[in-house]
Protein backbone atom coordinates (compact mmCIF):
# COMPACT_ATOMS: atom_id res chain seq x y z
CA UNK A 1 0.00 0.00 0.00
CA UNK A 2 1.21 3.30 -0.85
CA UNK A 3 0.69 6.56 1.49
CA UNK A 4 0.81 9.81 -0.18
CA UNK A 5 2.17 12.11 1.99
CA UNK A 6 4.50 15.72 1.03
CA UNK A 7 7.68 16.68 2.80
CA UNK A 8 6.76 19.30 5.02
CA UNK A 9 4.26 16.73 6.49
CA UNK A 10 6.77 13.97 6.89
CA UNK A 11 9.32 16.44 8.13
CA UNK A 12 6.51 17.81 10.69
CA UNK A 13 6.03 14.27 11.99
CA UNK A 14 9.67 13.45 12.59
CA UNK A 15 9.98 16.26 14.49
CA UNK A 16 6.51 15.51 16.69
CA UNK A 17 7.70 12.06 17.47
CA UNK A 18 9.46 12.70 20.30
CA UNK A 19 9.80 15.50 23.55
CA UNK A 20 10.80 15.72 26.76
CA UNK A 21 8.64 16.40 29.70
CA UNK A 22 8.10 16.25 33.24
CA UNK A 23 5.84 14.16 35.59
CA UNK A 24 3.25 15.68 38.02
CA UNK A 25 1.84 11.88 39.30
CA UNK A 26 1.72 8.57 37.61
CA UNK A 27 -1.12 5.91 38.66
CA UNK A 28 -0.11 2.23 38.81
CA UNK A 29 -3.54 1.02 39.31
CA UNK A 30 -3.30 -0.52 35.86
CA UNK A 31 -2.23 -3.55 33.62
CA UNK A 32 0.37 -0.94 32.37
CA UNK A 33 1.04 2.02 34.47
CA UNK A 34 -0.42 5.36 33.11
CA UNK A 35 1.47 8.82 33.72
CA UNK A 36 -1.82 10.77 35.05
CA UNK A 37 -0.39 13.97 33.37
CA UNK A 38 2.77 15.75 32.12
CA UNK A 39 3.73 18.59 30.90
CA UNK A 40 5.16 19.35 27.73
CA UNK A 41 5.38 22.46 25.92
CA UNK A 42 3.17 25.54 27.41
CA UNK A 43 -0.17 24.54 27.29
CA UNK A 44 0.02 20.67 26.41
CA UNK A 45 -0.42 18.54 29.43
CA UNK A 46 -1.47 15.48 28.33
CA UNK A 47 -2.97 13.00 30.48
CA UNK A 48 -3.98 9.08 31.72
CA UNK A 49 -1.17 7.79 28.92
CA UNK A 50 1.08 4.94 29.07
CA UNK A 51 4.16 4.36 30.67
CA UNK A 52 6.44 1.37 29.22
CA UNK A 53 9.27 -0.50 31.80
CA UNK A 54 11.74 -2.97 31.28
CA UNK A 55 10.20 -6.56 31.68
CA UNK A 56 10.86 -7.56 35.69
CA UNK A 57 11.23 -4.38 36.86
CA UNK A 58 8.71 -1.79 37.78
CA UNK A 59 8.31 1.81 40.04
CA UNK A 60 6.32 4.33 41.05
CA UNK A 61 7.75 7.88 40.95
CA UNK A 62 7.02 9.91 43.76
CA UNK A 63 4.86 13.07 42.93
CA UNK A 64 6.09 16.41 41.25
CA UNK A 65 7.51 18.55 44.41
CA UNK A 66 5.39 22.26 44.67
CA UNK A 67 6.82 25.20 44.15
CA UNK A 68 6.16 27.38 46.95
CA UNK A 69 6.92 30.82 44.97
CA UNK A 70 4.72 29.20 42.73
CA UNK A 71 2.39 28.67 44.73
CA UNK A 72 1.86 32.38 46.36
CA UNK A 73 1.86 34.28 42.89
CA UNK A 74 -1.49 31.67 41.86
CA UNK A 75 -2.61 32.84 45.52
CA UNK A 76 -2.18 36.67 45.11
CA UNK A 77 -2.77 36.60 41.48
CA UNK A 78 -5.17 33.88 40.39
CA UNK A 79 -5.23 33.43 36.32
CA UNK A 80 -8.08 33.21 34.20
CA UNK A 81 -9.13 29.73 32.53
CA UNK A 82 -7.84 31.23 29.25
CA UNK A 83 -4.16 32.04 30.58
CA UNK A 84 -3.09 28.70 30.76
CA UNK A 85 0.61 28.98 30.28
CA UNK A 86 1.30 29.83 34.25
CA UNK A 87 -0.21 27.21 35.55
CA UNK A 88 1.66 24.21 34.45
CA UNK A 89 3.87 23.34 37.81
CA UNK A 90 7.62 24.60 37.75
CA UNK A 91 8.67 22.30 41.08
CA UNK A 92 11.18 19.29 40.52
CA UNK A 93 9.45 16.29 39.03
CA UNK A 94 10.46 12.81 37.46
CA UNK A 95 11.36 13.92 33.54
CA UNK A 96 10.05 11.92 30.66
CA UNK A 97 11.19 11.20 26.83
CA UNK A 98 7.80 11.34 25.23
CA UNK A 99 7.52 9.33 22.24
CA UNK A 100 4.61 9.75 19.65
CA UNK A 101 3.56 6.62 18.17
CA UNK A 102 3.16 7.40 14.21
CA UNK A 103 3.82 11.23 15.06
CA UNK A 104 0.54 11.83 16.64
CA UNK A 105 0.33 14.12 19.42
CA UNK A 106 -2.71 12.21 20.57
CA UNK A 107 -0.80 8.65 21.29
CA UNK A 108 1.96 9.27 23.54
CA UNK A 109 4.14 6.53 25.04
CA UNK A 110 6.40 7.76 28.09
CA UNK A 111 9.92 6.75 29.38
CA UNK A 112 10.81 8.22 32.71
CA UNK A 113 14.23 8.75 34.98
CA UNK A 114 13.87 10.63 38.06
CA UNK A 115 17.59 12.60 38.72
CA UNK A 116 16.37 14.04 42.02
CA UNK A 117 16.34 9.86 43.60
CA UNK A 118 18.86 7.87 41.10
CA UNK A 119 22.00 6.70 42.68
CA UNK A 120 24.98 7.85 40.67
CA UNK A 121 28.95 7.66 40.55
CA UNK A 122 28.70 3.35 40.50
CA UNK A 123 31.71 1.81 38.89
CA UNK A 124 32.17 -0.50 36.00
CA UNK A 125 29.97 -3.34 35.89
CA UNK A 126 27.97 -2.34 38.91
CA UNK A 127 24.21 -2.14 39.11
CA UNK A 128 21.50 -1.61 41.08
CA UNK A 129 17.55 -1.69 42.26
CA UNK A 130 16.86 1.34 44.31
CA UNK A 131 13.89 3.04 46.02
CA UNK A 132 12.23 5.70 43.91
CA UNK A 133 11.44 7.57 47.10
CA UNK A 134 14.76 9.21 47.46
CA UNK A 135 15.77 7.03 50.76
CA UNK A 136 18.77 5.23 49.49
CA UNK A 137 17.37 1.88 49.90
CA UNK A 138 18.24 -0.42 47.44
CA UNK A 139 19.60 -4.10 46.23
CA UNK A 140 23.27 -3.23 44.72
CA UNK A 141 25.13 -5.70 42.45
CA UNK A 142 29.13 -5.41 42.86
CA UNK A 143 31.51 -7.55 41.89
CA UNK A 144 32.10 -9.17 45.09
CA UNK A 145 28.29 -9.84 46.09
CA UNK A 146 25.28 -8.52 46.21
CA UNK A 147 23.90 -6.03 48.92
CA UNK A 148 20.57 -5.67 50.08
CA UNK A 149 20.68 -1.82 51.91
CA UNK A 150 18.55 -0.26 54.08
CA UNK A 151 18.79 2.72 56.18
CA UNK A 152 17.24 5.05 58.87
CA UNK A 153 16.59 8.53 57.75
CA UNK A 154 14.17 11.32 56.02
CA UNK A 155 13.99 10.41 51.94
CA UNK A 156 12.81 12.88 48.71
CA UNK A 157 9.72 11.98 49.42
CA UNK A 158 9.25 12.77 52.81
CA UNK A 159 12.22 15.22 53.78
CA UNK A 160 10.88 16.29 57.08
CA UNK A 161 10.93 12.89 58.86
CA UNK A 162 13.26 10.46 60.21
CA UNK A 163 11.91 6.99 58.84
CA UNK A 164 12.93 3.93 61.11
CA UNK A 165 13.39 0.98 58.56
CA UNK A 166 14.01 -2.82 58.24
CA UNK A 167 15.36 -5.45 56.04
CA UNK A 168 13.01 -8.85 55.81
CA UNK A 169 14.09 -11.91 53.73
CA UNK A 170 10.66 -13.62 53.71
CA UNK A 171 9.12 -16.93 52.93
CA UNK A 172 5.50 -16.40 52.01
CA UNK A 173 1.80 -17.53 51.21
CA UNK A 174 0.02 -15.19 48.35
CA UNK A 175 -2.86 -15.41 45.56
CA UNK A 176 -1.69 -14.52 41.96
CA UNK A 177 -2.36 -11.30 41.00
CA UNK A 178 -4.97 -10.88 39.24
CA UNK A 179 -4.23 -9.59 34.99
CA UNK A 180 -7.84 -9.45 33.87
CA UNK A 181 -9.42 -6.44 32.16
CA UNK A 182 -12.10 -4.61 32.22
CA UNK A 183 -13.58 -2.27 29.63
CA UNK A 184 -14.06 1.23 31.37
CA UNK A 185 -18.02 2.55 30.83
CA UNK A 186 -17.88 5.15 27.49
CA UNK A 187 -15.46 3.22 26.00
CA UNK A 188 -11.94 4.83 25.01
CA UNK A 189 -11.29 8.28 26.52
CA UNK A 190 -10.34 11.06 24.27
CA UNK A 191 -7.08 11.20 25.00
CA UNK A 192 -6.21 7.91 23.01
CA UNK A 193 -6.03 5.86 26.15
CA UNK A 194 -7.06 2.26 26.24
CA UNK A 195 -10.28 2.54 27.60
CA UNK A 196 -9.42 -0.37 30.09
CA UNK A 197 -8.48 -1.04 33.47
CA UNK A 198 -7.06 -3.56 35.60
CA UNK A 199 -9.06 -5.44 38.50
CA UNK A 200 -7.09 -4.98 41.85
CA UNK A 201 -6.70 -7.64 44.27
CA UNK A 202 -5.70 -11.10 44.12
CA UNK A 203 -7.91 -14.01 43.81
CA UNK A 204 -11.28 -14.44 42.20
CA UNK A 205 -14.35 -12.39 43.22
CA UNK A 206 -15.95 -9.01 41.62
CA UNK A 207 -14.06 -6.31 39.95
CA UNK A 208 -16.06 -4.18 42.31
CA UNK A 209 -14.34 -6.41 45.53
CA UNK A 210 -10.76 -6.57 44.07
CA UNK A 211 -11.53 -2.91 43.52
CA UNK A 212 -11.64 -2.54 47.37
CA UNK A 213 -8.93 -4.67 48.29
CA UNK A 214 -5.29 -3.46 48.31
CA UNK A 215 -2.57 -6.49 46.55
CA UNK A 216 -0.05 -7.32 49.35
CA UNK A 217 2.83 -7.67 47.73
CA UNK A 218 4.93 -8.41 50.66
CA UNK A 219 2.78 -11.63 51.18
CA UNK A 220 -0.84 -12.56 52.61
CA UNK A 221 1.02 -14.49 55.37
CA UNK A 222 4.48 -15.20 56.37
CA UNK A 223 6.43 -18.93 56.91
CA UNK A 224 9.70 -18.09 57.43
CA UNK A 225 11.24 -14.80 58.20
CA UNK A 226 15.10 -13.15 59.09
CA UNK A 227 14.29 -9.33 59.55
CA UNK A 228 16.77 -7.20 60.47
CA UNK A 229 17.07 -3.09 61.37
CA UNK A 230 19.41 -1.05 63.51
CA UNK A 231 19.68 -2.13 66.44
CA UNK A 232 18.22 -6.49 66.20
CA UNK A 233 18.46 -9.24 63.93
CA UNK A 234 14.94 -11.29 64.13
CA UNK A 235 13.95 -14.67 63.27
CA UNK A 236 10.65 -15.54 62.97
CA UNK A 237 8.59 -18.77 62.69
CA UNK A 238 5.26 -17.36 60.70
CA UNK A 239 4.08 -14.33 62.93
CA UNK A 240 6.05 -15.68 66.18
CA UNK A 241 9.21 -14.55 67.13
CA UNK A 242 11.72 -17.43 67.38
CA UNK A 243 14.90 -15.82 68.11
CA UNK A 244 16.48 -12.13 68.42
CA UNK A 245 19.82 -10.75 68.29
CA UNK A 246 20.27 -7.57 69.82
CA UNK A 247 23.28 -5.60 69.21
CA UNK A 248 23.25 -3.46 72.05
CA UNK A 249 23.14 -5.68 74.97
CA UNK A 250 25.32 -8.05 72.95
CA UNK A 251 22.43 -10.25 73.55
CA UNK A 252 21.06 -14.17 71.67
CA UNK A 253 17.84 -15.47 72.26
CA UNK A 254 16.55 -18.43 70.52
CA UNK A 255 13.01 -20.35 71.42
CA UNK A 256 10.82 -22.40 69.47
CA UNK A 257 7.09 -21.28 69.27
CA UNK A 258 5.44 -23.01 71.99
CA UNK A 259 7.83 -21.74 73.99
CA UNK A 260 8.84 -24.45 76.58
CA UNK A 261 12.43 -24.72 75.14
CA UNK A 262 14.84 -21.36 75.32
CA UNK A 263 18.53 -21.21 74.53
CA UNK A 264 20.17 -17.71 75.51
CA UNK A 265 23.63 -16.42 74.68
CA UNK A 266 23.93 -13.21 76.65
CA UNK A 267 27.42 -11.50 77.12
CA UNK A 268 29.93 -14.08 78.69
CA UNK A 269 27.04 -16.50 79.66
CA UNK A 270 25.14 -19.53 78.04
CA UNK A 271 21.66 -20.57 79.08
CA UNK A 272 19.12 -23.15 78.05
CA UNK A 273 15.90 -23.69 79.73
CA UNK A 274 12.90 -26.09 79.64
CA UNK A 275 9.77 -24.00 80.60
CA UNK A 276 11.94 -22.17 83.43
CA UNK A 277 14.91 -21.80 85.33
CA UNK A 278 14.39 -24.47 87.84
CA UNK A 279 14.91 -26.77 84.62
CA UNK A 280 18.23 -25.17 83.13
CA UNK A 281 21.72 -25.47 82.25
CA UNK A 282 24.40 -22.55 82.67
CA UNK A 283 28.00 -22.20 82.08
CA UNK A 284 29.51 -19.11 82.89
CA UNK A 285 33.16 -17.63 83.31
CA UNK A 286 33.29 -18.84 87.07
CA UNK A 287 30.72 -22.10 86.80
CA UNK A 288 28.56 -23.84 84.96
CA UNK A 289 25.81 -26.10 86.65
CA UNK A 290 22.84 -28.15 85.87
CA UNK A 291 19.49 -27.88 87.19
CA UNK A 292 16.04 -30.00 87.44
CA UNK A 293 14.00 -28.65 90.12
CA UNK A 294 15.53 -28.04 93.88
CA UNK A 295 18.22 -30.62 92.27
CA UNK A 296 21.01 -28.76 91.47
CA UNK A 297 24.95 -30.18 90.12
CA UNK A 298 27.58 -27.36 89.63
CA UNK A 299 31.02 -26.77 89.28
CA UNK A 300 33.77 -24.20 89.70
CA UNK A 301 37.45 -23.54 90.29
CA UNK A 302 36.27 -25.11 93.66
CA UNK A 303 35.65 -28.38 92.92
CA UNK A 304 32.69 -30.26 92.24
CA UNK A 305 29.43 -29.49 94.13
CA UNK A 306 25.60 -30.69 94.37
CA UNK A 307 22.55 -29.79 96.39
CA UNK A 308 21.62 -33.11 97.06
CA UNK A 309 23.46 -36.44 97.64
CA UNK A 310 24.49 -37.78 94.91
CA UNK A 311 23.23 -41.39 94.30
CA UNK A 312 24.99 -43.77 91.28
CA UNK A 313 22.68 -45.35 89.06
CA UNK A 314 22.58 -46.14 84.79
CA UNK A 315 21.45 -42.95 82.93
CA UNK A 316 18.82 -44.12 80.65
CA UNK A 317 18.25 -41.38 78.40
CA UNK A 318 18.32 -42.16 74.68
Amino acid sequence: MTIRTTLAHATRQARMGTARATIREVDDDHLMQEVKKADVYHSETPSDFERWQMVGMTSVPIKQEEDPNQKQIKEENPTEDGDWNHNQPKGPAAEALMIYVGGSRSHPVALIDDRRVRPYGMSEGEAANYAPDGSEQMVLFKENGTYIVSLDGKSVKDPKSDKTRFVSLRHVNKKMQTHKIEKKQGGQSGNGSTGVQALEGSGGGTGQQQQQEKYKHEGDSVNTEVRCDKNRIEFYNGDKLVGFYDKGANKWELFEVGGNLKLIIDGSKIIGQYQDSKKSFRVDSTHAHIKFGDNAIFVDDGGCWSTMAIDIKPDNCS
